[in-house]
């Protein structure tokens, strides 16, 4: 009830009504449903299971930031990045700006649940004046191998000055050089991988399975691994060719032309086809006949037809030999599979896992291992931030599993000759060791604890021995070792005796320059393991014998070993079993682009004392190591420790009150007197000395270890012309006949901010209208620090109504929610308060005594989203997304309201033929309740020029109370069909043409992004239980002509469709379509229909 005079009474309410129906056109923000067509928000999550404390510790130029157990991957990172900093710095003659941030996990699928990189907040299809800043943060993990983990640091280093040199280190230059500069995969990725592991076997191995089999022909058509391979071998044949220094004039020159043609051009005096053309040849030449004298793959795989994007490991026999288990993980999808050799048949026993086109596979689960009766096998697997072991009996056929405690990560695990042991490879503390695990006590033994890296061990001998391999130096256990990393960090076979607690292993294989792995029994009196001696990872058997050694009171024994080698493939073999049994022999090998499996009959063990011949590869590197070091010291020697005063073990923790100083955060500044000794004293030290003094530095207290505290820094910037609302939602009912509400082009800005971790979230934007009257404001901050995320968002518009003398300011406080089922799915809700408040302007004095009106509205709603797509491209996607979503409105100071709103948005994206996609959507929606929506069917979102069909009728006994867009339906103008309910397909065919045709970078961002794409649309909207219900106002038409009303029956189809053909790219940032679409209705098919609209596609 209103408080102002009667005489005013009947026009302000008038008045009032007009304004609101005119102007109110939205009332909740952020997830979108159907309030402006197909634009929606989806988006990713990440699961954090644990709530992790954060330290770090700053360097000269770096943090290392870690949590519990990972102080000693801190330190090691210390005291290996300074160097490779250096290294890489000279080599892109650049030196860094700034600081980087190391953030440290303890195992990938610790990495895989933090919150760094993800985006929560959708920058809508508007692709226009949006900057990511790039950053300096490097994501680190341990896999159990140092030298991957240092293969990490490198890699981190080498993107973050490659970033810095290409896109700038001011906010400026990335602004600018972001929306220029467009690098290939190979380009980036491949420089990267050759700076942070150089050429190795593996490398060389999957180099010349590409080229033999031409996958690498044009090879700027290349992603995923395949791209990193090339772009390695093209960067080291441009080394090879050309020098060092071209790495750093290459880059230089890129920057500056925005453009690598022109800076191979410059640098290089060739161009990227001639370039591409003397690699290749050089590659041909290369591994020509490379295959030659080599044994062949097994042609009878354990999967016929192996995808190439999946990884398969893993692969193990049982002692009868007729079961075989495999884990097959499709881009982290995994599936625990066995296949009967006798029915010929395979049956999954255990998945897990989501498929996620954006987060690294870890491939390093489920492990697997048989019981030595062939009766069960185990199964560990990380799930929900524990380890888990489970078994599964042949005879019963269920799956049991339990937590496995007092491990950070299971590397590797077998069973005893006796089934009652495990010999595992676990981590602890930042580093791998060897476990005997009990299963009946559930305790177990640690065998080692160093600093080495302990891997793949198996009991030999009636469980009396253990042979694992390593990259110690020392025979000792539990011997304190300096953590640093020597030149040649190789791994080879240790011999250790476990029935006699031995305090030392002995080693069986003693190569400087080669890596044996993977050892295990091949009969009573050999074990198998692999070896790279010859550049290729061949299987080698060892004959252990002991002979008497010397004799005082008793007889001792020393270990002589016989090694062979047993196969000569021409591809790696990546895995290697033997079952209990010893009569098969499981190997899995990567040939012709894929993973392949087999399992066969062992053959009986010889020696034939054969040396295999070596590749190509290895005669350079043997070469180069005899021109760099002409005498070679065989003898492996372990860095000198420096012994401390105290043998005991220096607490860390204890503090002695009596003597003590506090730690300043600055080293103090050394008197000019002190600076001459120690100069005097450097002079005069001895070259032993010297030695010493280095050793004595590595061996330095760590830097003061401080509690991360949170401190934002910006993430992105948005400046751009858009055509959209900030809070989009149903516009208000405005009885048709009229263009739907467009708001027109307006600036709007937008900044995001976020800690260190990316847990906390600021996001503030404004859009300025052209009379800078009507302008919109928003605030949102969110809390992604534990599994449940929360989102409070503001929001203010105010709109001047010039044409009414009054003024609209709108104001709403909502609180989301979001509770992650994996990285790929959630559940999500909303609750939201709004608050309208209409002012009429005072002109005069009649206007001043009209007093404020006000609507209060409450909103829920509730929502289940899929999303695990990846972007190939601009409007490029492959994977599935969607959601099915329900909502409620009320307003709240009126008691017969509220509307209940039901929908779904389905959409898949498969790829057809590398960049060539196809893209189908699926999408629904009704209301229900005292007030409806009314979907208004036709057209495409963001059309410049929009048009209205005055013809179809629509049913105003509805109650109809919003509106709102269903497209895309193509062909038609807006209102086709309409009703409170609706269902549509979308099928579009996206080809980038000139991206697929040429096999070179493209500098245009216009060319690069031009696409051709062919639709097809069918749907229809409509009121009641189905579309061709008679008492639809699509087949009632009535006319008054006085004195009688006539209604006027039909039949009309409902279902209409559309199809034609359009073309996009992308002009100043801008992402723009233009569509000739052909309508069908009734089963005519109408003339065409010309759209220009702004935005990216479904």
């Amino acid at each position: 009830m209103m408080s102002f005079e009667s005489p005013f009474r009947t026009f302000h309410w008038k008045f009032s009504l007009i304004l609101i129906v005119s102007v109110m056109v939205h009332l909740n923000v952020s997830i979108a449903q159907f309030y402006s067509g197909y634009e929606m928000q989806f988006g990713k999550n990440r699961v954090q299971y644990d709530e992790r404390f954060w330290s770090f510790m700053k360097y000269k130029n770096f943090d290392t930031y870690y949590y519990l157990g990972g102080l000693e991957l801190a330190a090691f990172t210390g005291r290996t990045a300074d160097k490779d900093l250096e290294e890489i710095e000279k080599l892109f003659d650049y030196k860094l700006d700034g600081r980087i941030i190391f953030i440290i996990y303890n195992k990938l699928s610790d990495a895989k649940q933090s919150n760094i990189g993800l985006e929560t907040d959708q920058l809508n299809n508007n692709t226009g004046g949006i900057t990511r800043i790039v950053g300096n943060k490097v994501f680190l993990y341990f896999t159990g191998d140092h030298e991957e983990f240092r293969e990490q640091i490198r890699a981190g280093i080498a993107k973050v000055l490659i970033d810095q040199i290409m896109y700038g280190g001011d906010v400026r230059d990335r602004i600018q050089n972001s929306a220029l500069l467009h690098l290939p995969d190979w380009y980036v990725n491949g420089l990267i991988s050759h700076v942070s592991g150089g050429w190795t076997v593996e490398v060389d191995n999957r180099m010349r399975d590409g080229i033999l089999n031409g996958r690498y022909r044009k090879f700027n058509r290349l992603t995923g691994d395949d791209a990193v391979i090339a772009g390695h071998s093209i960067w080291k044949y441009i080394i090879d060719t050309y020098s060092e220094s071209a790495v750093s004039n290459l880059l230089y020159m890129t920057r500056i032309n925005r453009n690598i043609e022109s800076g191979f051009l410059y640098v290089l005096g060739i161009n990227m086809k001639e370039l591409s053309k003397n690699w290749q040849n050089s590659m041909r030449s290369r591994y020509y006949n490379s295959d030659k004298g080599t044994d062949s793959i097994p042609v009878k795989g354990l999967v016929k037809k192996p995808k190439s994007r999946f990884n398969y490991t893993q692969l193990r026999t049982n002692a009868e030999g007729r079961y075989s288990i495999y884990v097959q993980n499709d881009l982290g999808r995994y599936k625990v599979m066995m296949y009967d050799h006798v029915k010929k048949k395979r049956k999954r026993i255990v998945k897990g896992g989501y498929r996620s086109y954006t987060q690294e596979t870890d491939v390093s689960f489920p492990l697997l291992a048989w019981h030595p009766s062939g009766e069960l096998f185990a199964v560990i697997r990380e799930r929900k931030g524990f380890i888990w072991m489970g078994t599964f009996p042949l005879r019963e056929r269920k799956f049991t599993e339990g937590k496995l405690f007092n491990f950070e990560k299971v590397l590797d695990f077998s069973y005893s000759d006796d089934g009652q042991l495990m010999v595992m490879s676990a981590i602890q503390k930042g580093q791998s060791d060897i476990f005997v695990y009990n299963l009946r006590t559930r305790t177990y033994k640690q065998i080692t604890q160093d600093f080495y890296d302990d891997h793949h061990p198996r009991f030999i001998k009636n469980n009396t021995a253990i042979v694992f391999s390593s990259n110690r130096l020392n025979d000792t256990i539990n011997h304190q070792v300096m953590p640093v990393l020597t030149e040649k960090n190789n791994f080879d076979v240790f011999y250790y005796d476990y029935k006699g607690n031995a305090p030392v292993v002995r080693r069986l294989t003693n190569t400087v320059n080669y890596n044996e792995t993977q050892p295990m029994p091949y009969d009573k009196e050999h074990i198998s393991y692999l070896s790279d001696e010859s550049g290729v990872v061949n299987r080698y058997l060892a004959h252990l014998d002991s002979v008497i050694a010397f004799v005082d009171t008793v007889e001792h024994y020393r270990m002589i070993v016989n090694n062979s080698p047993e196969s000569n493939y021409s591809r790696n073999i990546i895995q290697h079993d033997i079952n209990f049994s010893g009569k098969h022999l499981s190997q899995i090998f990567f040939d012709k682009g894929k993973t392949k499996l087999t399992v066969e009959r062992k053959r009986e063990s010889s020696l034939t004392g054969i040396t295999l011949p070596k590749t190509l590869y290895r005669n350079e590197e043997i070469r180069s190591r005899v021109i760099e070091r002409p005498v070679i010291d065989t003898q492996v020697k372990e860095p000198e420790i420096v012994k401390e005063k105290s043998e005991s073990v220096t607490d860390t923790n204890f503090v002695d009150i009596e003597n003590y100083v506090f730690q300043s955060d600055f080293p103090k500044s050394k008197s000019k007197k002190d600076k001459e000794k120690k100069k005097e004293s450097v002079q005069d030290e001895t070259p032993a000395q010297s030695q010493i003094s280095v050793t004595d530095s590595l061996r330095l207290a760590l830097p003061k270890q401080r509690n991360y505290e949170t401190a934002f820094s910006s993430n992105y910037f948005v400046s751009q012309l858009d055509n959209t609302l900030l809070n989009q939602n149903y516009q208000i009912f405005t009885g048709g006949g009229a263009v739907y509400y467009n708001p027109g082009l307006n600036g709007f800005f937008k900044l995001g901010i976020s800690d260190l971790m990316e847990d906390f979230r600021i996001t503030g934007g404004f859009k300025l209208a052209g009379d800078l009257n009507s302008n919109e404001y928003f605030l949102k901050y969110e809390n992604l620090k534990k599994r449940f995320d929360k989102e409070f968002t503001f929001y203010r518009q105010a709109l001047l109504l010039a044409q009414f003398g009054a003024k609209l300011h709108s104001h709403e406080f909502r609180f989301g929610g979001k509770w992650p089922f994996s990285d790929v799915s959630s559940v999500r809700g909303s609750f939201a308060y709004r608050n309208d408040r209409l002012t009429i302007l005072s002109v005069n004095d009649f206007t001043l005594r009209i007093p404020n009106d006000y609507l209060h509205w409450g909103t829920g709603k509730l929502e289940y989203v899929f999303d695990n797509t990846l972007s190939t491209g601009v409007n490029l996607y492959n994977g599935t997304r969607g959601k099915f979503f329900t909502e409620y409105y009320k307003q709240m100071d009126v008691s017969e309201s509220g509307m209940i709103v039901f929908g779904a948005d389905w959409r898949h994206y498969q790829k057809i033929h590398r960049e060539i996609i196809w893209a189908n959507r699926v999408a629904a929606s009704t209301s229900l309740g005292e007030e409806k929506v009314i979907f208004y069917m036709g057209s495409t979102d963001n059309w410049i020029v929009p048009s209205f069909n005055n013809e179809t009728p629509i049913d105003f006994t509805q109650n109809y109370y919003f509106q709102a867009l269903a497209t895309n339906m193509r062909g038609f103008d807006q209102n086709i069909r309409n009703g409170n309910t609706f269902a549509l397909i979308n099928s579009e065919i996206r080809v980038p043409l000139f991206k697929y045709l040429l096999n070179r970078p493209i500098k245009s961002d216009f060319i690069r992004n031009f696409q051709v794409v062919g639709f097809g649309d069918v749907g229809t909207a409509w009121n009641g239980d189905s579309p061709y219900d008679s008492t639809n106002a699509l087949n009632n038409r009535t006319l008054f002509l006085q004195p009688f009303r006539i209604t006027l029956i039909s039949q009309n189809e409902p279902i209409v469709g559309g199809f034609g053909f359009g073309l996009r790219s992308r002009l100043l940032g801008y992402f723009m379509r233009a569509d000739w679409a052909w309508g069908v209705e009734n089963r005519v098919v109408l003339p065409y229909k010309f759209y220009f609209s702004l935005g990216l596609d479904f």
